[in-house]
Protein backbone atom coordinates (compact mmCIF):
# COMPACT_ATOMS: atom_id res chain seq x y z
CA UNK A 1 0.00 0.00 0.00
CA UNK A 2 1.49 3.48 -1.18
CA UNK A 3 0.52 6.11 1.55
CA UNK A 4 0.68 10.07 0.95
CA UNK A 5 4.13 9.44 1.94
CA UNK A 6 7.34 8.06 1.44
CA UNK A 7 6.45 4.65 2.71
CA UNK A 8 5.12 1.61 1.18
CA UNK A 9 3.54 -1.13 3.48
CA UNK A 10 2.76 -4.54 2.92
CA UNK A 11 -0.88 -6.11 3.96
CA UNK A 12 -1.93 -9.34 4.53
CA UNK A 13 -5.46 -9.08 2.84
CA UNK A 14 -6.17 -12.59 3.88
CA UNK A 15 -6.19 -11.67 7.73
CA UNK A 16 -9.55 -10.48 8.82
CA UNK A 17 -9.23 -7.02 10.25
CA UNK A 18 -5.40 -6.49 10.01
CA UNK A 19 -3.95 -4.07 12.83
CA UNK A 20 -0.41 -3.74 11.33
CA UNK A 21 1.28 -4.45 8.40
CA UNK A 22 2.88 -7.53 7.45
CA UNK A 23 5.98 -5.70 6.41
CA UNK A 24 7.55 -1.74 5.86
CA UNK A 25 9.65 -1.33 2.85
CA UNK A 26 13.16 0.46 4.00
CA UNK A 27 12.28 3.99 2.77
CA UNK A 28 13.82 5.09 -0.79
CA UNK A 29 11.67 7.95 -2.02
CA UNK A 30 11.55 11.39 -0.48
CA UNK A 31 8.35 12.64 -1.52
CA UNK A 32 4.69 10.67 -2.06
CA UNK A 33 4.78 7.59 -3.89
CA UNK A 34 2.44 7.60 -6.79
CA UNK A 35 1.70 4.51 -7.97
CA UNK A 36 2.76 0.88 -7.18
CA UNK A 37 2.77 -2.12 -9.77
CA UNK A 38 3.45 -5.45 -9.03
CA UNK A 39 4.94 -7.91 -11.68
CA UNK A 40 2.31 -10.51 -12.36
CA UNK A 41 4.50 -13.26 -13.68
CA UNK A 42 7.40 -12.39 -10.63
CA UNK A 43 5.49 -11.86 -8.20
CA UNK A 44 8.60 -11.02 -5.77
CA UNK A 45 9.17 -8.32 -7.94
CA UNK A 46 7.40 -4.97 -7.18
CA UNK A 47 7.77 -1.41 -8.57
CA UNK A 48 7.52 2.14 -7.42
CA UNK A 49 7.43 5.62 -8.75
CA UNK A 50 7.02 8.96 -6.95
CA UNK A 51 6.47 12.65 -7.13
CA UNK A 52 10.27 13.03 -6.59
CA UNK A 53 11.29 11.58 -10.12
CA UNK A 54 12.48 8.14 -9.31
CA UNK A 55 11.61 5.22 -9.80
CA UNK A 56 12.75 2.02 -7.84
CA UNK A 57 12.06 -2.03 -8.64
CA UNK A 58 11.67 -3.98 -5.45
CA UNK A 59 13.00 -7.40 -4.43
CA UNK A 60 10.22 -8.60 -2.15
CA UNK A 61 11.68 -11.82 -1.11
CA UNK A 62 14.21 -9.66 0.33
CA UNK A 63 12.85 -6.36 1.10
CA UNK A 64 15.53 -4.72 -0.84
CA UNK A 65 15.72 -2.03 -3.73
CA UNK A 66 17.22 -3.67 -6.78
CA UNK A 67 17.31 -0.94 -9.05
CA UNK A 68 16.29 2.47 -9.50
CA UNK A 69 16.05 5.24 -11.78
CA UNK A 70 16.00 9.07 -12.00
CA UNK A 71 13.06 10.27 -14.94
CA UNK A 72 12.93 13.58 -16.25
CA UNK A 73 9.58 14.98 -14.16
CA UNK A 74 7.26 13.52 -11.87
CA UNK A 75 6.41 9.99 -12.08
CA UNK A 76 2.87 9.41 -11.71
CA UNK A 77 2.19 6.01 -12.96
CA UNK A 78 4.53 2.50 -13.68
CA UNK A 79 3.43 -0.85 -15.06
CA UNK A 80 5.24 -3.89 -16.11
CA UNK A 81 4.41 -5.20 -19.81
CA UNK A 82 1.89 -8.43 -19.36
CA UNK A 83 4.17 -10.58 -21.63
CA UNK A 84 7.73 -9.17 -21.65
CA UNK A 85 8.78 -9.81 -18.08
CA UNK A 86 11.11 -7.41 -17.92
CA UNK A 87 9.92 -4.47 -19.51
CA UNK A 88 8.59 -1.81 -17.29
CA UNK A 89 6.34 1.60 -18.57
CA UNK A 90 6.60 4.43 -16.68
CA UNK A 91 4.59 7.23 -17.42
CA UNK A 92 5.97 10.97 -16.59
CA UNK A 93 3.75 13.94 -15.93
CA UNK A 94 5.65 15.65 -18.60
CA UNK A 95 4.04 13.26 -21.34
CA UNK A 96 7.11 11.24 -21.57
CA UNK A 97 6.80 7.49 -21.52
CA UNK A 98 9.87 5.70 -20.52
CA UNK A 99 10.19 1.90 -21.42
CA UNK A 100 12.62 0.59 -18.64
CA UNK A 101 14.33 -3.14 -19.15
CA UNK A 102 14.59 -3.84 -16.21
CA UNK A 103 17.09 -6.77 -16.74
CA UNK A 104 19.87 -4.81 -18.87
CA UNK A 105 18.79 -1.38 -16.32
CA UNK A 106 18.32 0.89 -19.09
CA UNK A 107 16.01 2.74 -20.82
CA UNK A 108 15.27 1.62 -24.03
CA UNK A 109 13.05 4.07 -25.44
CA UNK A 110 11.53 7.16 -24.32
CA UNK A 111 8.44 8.38 -26.29
CA UNK A 112 7.52 12.11 -25.76
CA UNK A 113 3.57 11.81 -26.57
CA UNK A 114 3.44 15.58 -27.57
CA UNK A 115 4.90 14.86 -31.21
CA UNK A 116 1.29 13.65 -31.62
CA UNK A 117 -0.07 16.55 -30.83
CA UNK A 118 -3.25 17.31 -33.62
CA UNK A 119 -6.83 18.86 -33.73
CA UNK A 120 -8.13 15.75 -32.32
CA UNK A 121 -5.12 14.50 -30.29
CA UNK A 122 -4.96 17.47 -27.88
CA UNK A 123 -1.61 16.42 -25.45
CA UNK A 124 0.63 19.48 -26.34
CA UNK A 125 0.01 20.92 -22.90
CA UNK A 126 -1.80 18.27 -21.01
CA UNK A 127 -0.26 15.99 -18.12
CA UNK A 128 -0.08 11.97 -18.81
CA UNK A 129 -1.35 10.63 -15.58
CA UNK A 130 -2.30 6.92 -16.19
CA UNK A 131 -0.68 4.25 -18.65
CA UNK A 132 -2.22 0.81 -18.95
CA UNK A 133 -1.40 -2.10 -21.73
CA UNK A 134 -3.68 -3.61 -24.51
CA UNK A 135 -5.35 -6.70 -24.20
CA UNK A 136 -5.88 -6.88 -27.57
CA UNK A 137 -2.10 -6.42 -29.14
CA UNK A 138 1.32 -6.55 -26.49
CA UNK A 139 2.99 -3.68 -28.64
CA UNK A 140 0.29 -1.09 -27.39
CA UNK A 141 -0.65 0.24 -24.44
CA UNK A 142 -3.44 3.38 -23.65
CA UNK A 143 -2.01 7.00 -22.41
CA UNK A 144 -4.53 8.79 -20.00
CA UNK A 145 -4.15 12.83 -19.70
CA UNK A 146 -5.71 15.31 -17.50
CA UNK A 147 -7.44 17.03 -20.17
CA UNK A 148 -9.22 13.89 -21.08
CA UNK A 149 -7.57 13.13 -23.87
CA UNK A 150 -7.20 9.43 -24.32
CA UNK A 151 -4.37 7.76 -26.90
CA UNK A 152 -3.68 4.34 -28.13
CA UNK A 153 0.00 4.43 -28.93
CA UNK A 154 2.25 1.51 -30.62
CA UNK A 155 4.69 1.72 -27.78
CA UNK A 156 7.34 -0.21 -29.66
CA UNK A 157 7.09 1.50 -33.56
CA UNK A 158 6.09 4.67 -32.09
CA UNK A 159 3.07 4.99 -34.11
CA UNK A 160 -0.22 6.45 -32.87
CA UNK A 161 -2.81 4.15 -33.09
CA UNK A 162 -5.82 6.57 -32.48
CA UNK A 163 -7.11 9.32 -30.34
CA UNK A 164 -10.00 10.36 -28.65
CA UNK A 165 -11.54 13.04 -26.42
CA UNK A 166 -13.44 12.29 -23.04
CA UNK A 167 -15.93 14.83 -22.47
CA UNK A 168 -17.42 15.51 -18.96
CA UNK A 169 -18.46 18.43 -16.89
CA UNK A 170 -16.54 18.58 -14.40
CA UNK A 171 -18.66 18.36 -10.86
CA UNK A 172 -16.85 20.29 -7.89
CA UNK A 173 -17.83 17.19 -5.63
CA UNK A 174 -16.90 13.92 -7.62
CA UNK A 175 -14.31 15.45 -10.17
CA UNK A 176 -15.43 14.37 -13.63
CA UNK A 177 -18.14 13.18 -14.76
CA UNK A 178 -17.99 11.12 -18.21
CA UNK A 179 -21.11 12.46 -20.48
CA UNK A 180 -19.97 10.65 -23.79
CA UNK A 181 -17.16 9.67 -25.54
CA UNK A 182 -15.75 10.24 -28.87
CA UNK A 183 -12.95 8.32 -30.90
CA UNK A 184 -11.19 8.99 -33.88
CA UNK A 185 -9.03 6.12 -36.20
Amino acid sequence: MGLVSSVIELWDLDVLDPVEPMTTLPVFHKESITSLALNKNLVQVLASSSADKTVAIWNLDENKIVQHWTTNSHANQVQFHPTKLNLLSVACENSELSIIDCKSEKIVRTIDSTQFNSETCKVDKAKLVSITNSEWNENNCFMGYNNGTLIELDCFNNKLVRSCELLGQRSKTRGNDLVFIECWS
